[in-house]
């Protein structure tokens, strides 16, 4: 059995439902924004705290029913959905940043396009699924809601209806292409190089837009074709098929990975193409000059828009086509589309171009190449927090490692080659003990940037006996670099030159090292996270003055925070802290899952309690990092959390929920099954008494809730029937609970876990 479904049993088997007491959480946290951030002129940041973007797609659609369109974006870093709400202020970019409305959406992979394909003034999700596209249907009354419309969308190939193949490296098209009402669909052809029309056919079956009935009209949108190995594009070229290529020529490559959007460029109603391509920074703007019915690109602008500042946004540049500054045009967003962690650029990554023509007809001047990110803390790729009172001021400073930011690009052999630089961003704590603020003073601390390294992590203590504070620098090689601080105590540190494979200690790779006294003996011992998942022990067998580090094991606590199912990896980032003389440790990994241990003390060569292995399911992204503080001298900690897409999101400590979902005592009168449990995409849930026949009396209903005892679905048990299939595609991993309510009254429950 699969790691994952184990973990999953194990937390089922914990889930207490208790009758006449109720057990809590160690922690409780909830999101806050409320701590302010400076940058380094002292203008306060907007939005300090959202966490970062990287690799994007945006659409509009009305989150809070005010009517005016809001910002949904979709990072494909992290599969991770961002809310905005507008404040539809006139003619200015005025959104907030609402997290509580990113819960309403499902589960999403890869990539995303909302698009009202119904014409019910909703927006639908059009998502990536293994091989193919998967649509929810927008079901919103008083609340945002999407309930599964199909699992794949089907399209007629040929001589049958066949899945309508979908590539994770292409973004296609969702959009009327030859105004007949209803919504086509445009992406490459299976082996790459040709267009692929789909043609919805509800307008001509059905008179109405509300049903996603395809037939493969064309092979050859456009008449043009794509380079097998680049991206160039020849225009005008006869297919000889209308059908479809056919010939052995044809099928030998694939050149997979490209952005589509249609758009009108010139006014004269017919959908023009921007195109970005996998390893190439630019976009190529094509023109059709054919007819609704039948497209025909008959000249490109390979430098799209070179009439302003052409993009260049490594790789794979995507266009977005919605109005963000409220004058009623819509805009040109660009961001990278590549789904490669080091594939991209990272920092000035949402290129922002204003349309000053009109909506039928835009014209694109550019604006600036960061925006939404100007308003956040961003460190570009990886962002691993760290907490540490760096001029001894009794305040707690802020410290950000990262990956690293893009730094050159080349090819060689035909192949795109992208480097990166890891710095340190140091933030001085310029608040009080119950009132912090931040501001920013160094975007490259101790001139980190001058290694030319990648995975900067740093750890602060004083290893020399000076009383001033020293660094432990890990990368992506996996040693350290030490960095004796001269300057002195409470002053701003200034290292001597970092001396490189500090104590020739070597973890493989992406070290990530905390320093602490472990054991409690009075000298700081060392700990050390790994690309691997485990964590690396060494015991400080020297003095305050003069420390050795002395490995003790790779496999301290015996943890793991790989996914075995999902990667070779684990990227362990530990933070222990001291929770009342009694160690607890929160372990950051590459899904982004916070995995919280105890039983700690006096049990360093045994194995560590794992209390949660995904922290309150708390969801920020991959690859994250974790810092824990106390913000405002209250009972509780707070803690910080890095992720991939270069942002941190600060999360204040409240008081702990109860575990599970509370329960009135009361007699069940049936029991209620539900299988196959871990559920996947589909649940079923069986009661062992039938309903009476014909009888409303007796009507049952099935309602699910998650963890934290909020309702997600509600549904009717079909009369006559003694079992119900429940989509749970949508369904965020993890426990939920469901319940058999008959004339008002709980008769059945079971717990159920989702993995997807």
């Amino acid at each position: 059995m699969k790691k994952s479904i184990l973990c999953a049993i194990s937390l089922l088997l914990s889930f207490n439902i208790v009758t006449h007491g109720q057990t809590y959480h160690d922690f409780g946290f909830k999101k806050d924004f409320s701590v302010k951030v400076y940058d380094s002129t002292g203008s306060e940041v907007p939005q300090p705290w959202v966490g970062g973007l990287n690799n994007c797609m945006f659409s509009a659609i009305d989150l809070n029913f005010d009517g005016v369109n809001d910002l949904f974006v979709f990072d494909r870093h992290g599969d991770r959905v961002l809310t905005f709400i507008n404040h539809g202020t006139p003619g200015e970019i005025d959104f907030q940043y609402a997290p509580e409305y990113q819960i309403k959406f499902p589960s999403l992979k890869e990539w995303v396009n909302l698009v009202d394909y119904n014409n019910d003034g909703l927006e639908d999700i059009f998502t990536y699924t293994t091989g193919g596209i998967r649509v929810y249907k927008n079901v919103s009354d008083t609340a945002v809601m999407f309930k599964l419309e199909v699992p794949r969308i089907d399209s007629y190939y040929y001589n049958g209806y066949v899945n309508l193949f979908a590539l994770v490296d292409d973004y296609p098209v969702f959009s009327d292409i030859d105004g007949d009402g209803d919504m086509d669909i445009l992406n490459f052809f299976t082996l790459g190089k040709y267009i692929n029309y789909h043609k919805n056919l509800s307008m001509e079956k059905y008179g109405v837009c509300d049903s996603l009935d395809f037939i493969l009209a064309h092979e050859c949108w456009g008449y043009f074709e794509e380079n097998e190995t680049s991206n160039v594009l020849t225009l005008d070229i006869q297919c000889g098929f209308d059908n479809g290529p056919t010939s052995t020529e044809s099928k030998r490559d694939r050149h997979a990975g490209s952005s589509l959007l249609a758009l009108d460029l010139d006014g004269d109603q017919v959908k023009d193409l921007l195109l970005g391509d996998v390893d190439f920074a630019t976009i190529v703007g094509l023109i059709n000059g054919g007819t609704k019915d039948s497209a025909h690109m008959i000249s490109q602008d390979t430098l799209y828009p070179s009439y302003s500042k052409p993009i260049e946004l490594m790789s794979l540049p995507l266009c977005c086509y919605l109005d963000v500054d409220n004058d009623e045009k819509r805009d040109l967003l660009v961001s990278p589309f590549d789904p490669g962690l080091d594939r991209n650029e990272n920092l000035n990554s949402v290129w922002y171009y204003k349309n000053t023509g009109t909506d039928d007809a835009p014209y694109f001047e550019f604006q600036k190449e960061n925006l939404f990110q100007d308003e956040m803390i961003d460190v570009g790729g990886g962002a691993y927090p760290v907490m540490y009172d760096i001029d001894l001021d009794g305040l707690q400073d802020l410290f950000i490692g990262n990956f690293g930011y893009l730094d050159s690009t080349y090819y060689s052999f035909g192949f795109l080659y992208l480097l990166y630089r890891s710095q340190v961003a140091f933030y001085a704590n310029t608040g009080t003990e119950d009132e912090p603020a931040y501001r920013l003073i160094d975007e490259d601390f101790a001139n980190i940037a001058s290694l030319d390294i990648t995975g900067a992590y740093p750890a602060f203590s004083d290893l020399d006996g000076d009383d001033d504070p020293d660094m432990l620098l890990g990368n992506e090689d996996g040693k350290l670099f030490f960095l004796e601080n001269l300057a002195g105590p409470g002053v701003v540190p200034q290292f001597d030159k970092p001396q490189p494979n500090y104590q020739e200690i070597d973890v493989g790779y992406f070290s990530t090292p905390q320093l602490i006294d472990l054991n409690r003996d009075g000298l700081l011992d060392l700990v050390i996270g790994e690309q691997s998942g485990n964590l690396n022990y060494y015991e400080n067998s020297g003095t305050l003055n003069n420390p050795v580090f002395t490995f003790i094991t790779d496999s301290l606590g015996k943890i793991d925070v790989t996914n075995i199912n999902l990667s070779y990896y684990g990227y362990s980032v530990p933070c222990f802290f001291d929770l009342d003389d009694d160690y607890r440790l929160f372990v950051g990994s590459e899904f982004g899952n916070i995995f919280y241990y105890k039983d700690i003390d006096d049990n360093l060569d045994g194995t560590f309690t794992l209390e949660d292995p995904n922290l309150l399911y708390i969801g920020e992204g991959w690859r994250t990092g974790v810092a824990v503080m106390n913000f405002n001298n209250d009972q509780y900690v707070d803690m910080l959390i890095g992720n991939y897409r270069g942002g941190v999101a600060l999360y204040k400590g409240v008081t702990p929920s109860p575990i599970g979902i509370h329960e009135q005592p009361e007699v069940l009168r049936e029991s209620l099954h539900v299988f196959p449990n871990p559920a996947f995409d589909q649940l079923i849930v069986a009661s062992s008494r039938l309903p009476v026949a014909g009888s409303r009396s007796e009507r049952k209903w099935i309602e699910i809730y998650d963890i934290f005892g909020k309702q997600v679905e509600e549904v009717e048990m079909p009369q006559g029937q003694e079992s119900i299939t429940i989509d749970v595609s949508g369904y965020h991993n993890g426990l939920y609970l469901a319940v058999l309510r008959c004339q008002g009254a709980v008769v059945g429950r079971e717990k159920f876990v989702v993995i997807h």
